[in-house]
């Protein structure tokens, strides 16, 4: 007999039938640093407890966040597609009328707009996938740069996010350190409010947080310094510079030829990108239905096994409330069936 494939999104509906069989995936609550890996870790979608129909619910977050960020994609190409057709038309001089276009602008900027939700949360500003954890929010600090870095002396600098329980964290700058050196130390110091640090290719400093938390952190991130970089004294609120998206269609012009121009390689990356993260949610929920066989095949015999050894322990006495349990689960069971059954083994 021969098996007809089957297709990205036939696959993702096959998967999500097999994971709600075995444990009811989760919808992800509240939502990594640096650049997406080309292909998915071979651990991605690993159970970490043996056993059939025993799936972890971080084994069905992940899946579930998978197919949601590859729903995403699929609607952010269509209305990709969409609006460069209508750009191109524009352009040429052969648009049907500016409302189509007004309205395909508006679509995909409600669209992206609602992007972290609407992915799961693991698609970031740059639609960099993230498989195993939320999506992280890329900025800068205002002060920590290249040039601030070098200069003055050194200086002990506190950071703090207001709260219910607020923590200094504090961290010494020293001009005479390499970035790498003073991002490690900004790294060790930020990591218990979730922010990471590492030095950028021009020698600043580039930290990243959950998005869920990004809020927070622009609003409530405090420092305070020596009045060397910064001031001392209260603790004042630190200038955020928040990484530019990929994608910013709220702001397109597009009722000038140069504002369409300039929207056109902005929508071409979008593209790029989106099918580059689409490839990865792919084989990243390959890799999820390959766990799912392994485990089936390294614990189905064992389970059956262990299963006909309690039945026929708990069946060997005369037991009136186990027949009358099983009775109603024997009736209209015919032998050829139980023949057929038995012969599987």
């Amino acid at each position: 007999m021969q098996l007809t494939p089957l297709s990205a999104s036939d696959r993702s509906t096959a998967l999500s039938s097999r994971v709600g069989a075995a444990g009811a995936a989760q919808r992800p609550e509240a939502v990594a640093a640096g650049s997406t890996p080309a292909t998915p870790p071979a651990a991605l979608f690993t159970l970490p407890r043996p056993g059939v129909g025993v799936v972890s619910p971080e084994f069905n977050q992940n899946v579930a966040s998978a197919q949601q960020a590859l729903s995403f994609l699929g609607e952010l190409s269509g209305q990709l597609q969409n609006l460069k057709g209508q750009i191109s038309r524009q352009l040429t001089g052969s648009a049907s009328s500016p409302s189509a276009l007004d309205g395909a602008q508006r679509r995909l900027a409600q669209l992206w707009d609602a992007r972290a939700e609407r992915s799961g949360y693991r698609l970031d500003s740059q639609l960099a996938y993230s498989p195993e954890a939320p999506a992280r929010q890329r900025f800068r600090l205002r002060g920590l740069d290249a040039r601030t870095l070098a200069s003055a002396s050194a200086e002990t600098v506190a950071l703090s996010l207001t709260g219910t329980q607020r923590q200094a964290m504090s961290v010494r700058l020293d001009p005479n350190l390499a970035p790498e050196a003073q991002a490690r130390r900004l790294d060790q110091a930020l990591a218990p409010a979730g922010i990471r640090a590492h030095p950028s290719a021009q020698g600043d400093i580039d930290f990243s947080v959950a998005e869920t938390e990004w809020p927070r952190v622009r609003d409530q991130l405090t420092v305070k310094g020596e009045g060397k970089r910064f001031a001392t004294g209260q603790f004042v609120r630190a200038r955020t510079e928040p990484e530019t998206p990929l994608l910013a269609p709220e702001r397109w012009q597009l009722d000038t030829p140069e504002g369409l121009r300039q929207a056109l390689p902005q929508i071409l990356r979008a593209e790029q990108q989106s099918q580059h993260s689409r490839s990865l949610i792919e084989r990243s929920l390959a890799a999820a239905s390959q766990a799912l066989d392994r485990s089936a095949a390294a614990q189905g015999a064992p389970a059956a096994q262990r299963f006909a050894d309690r039945f026929t322990a708990q069946t060997a006495e005369p037991n009136y409330p186990l027949l009358a349990t099983l009775s109603p689960s024997l009736q209209g069971l015919p032998r050829p069936r139980i023949d057929r059954l038995l012969a599987l083994g």
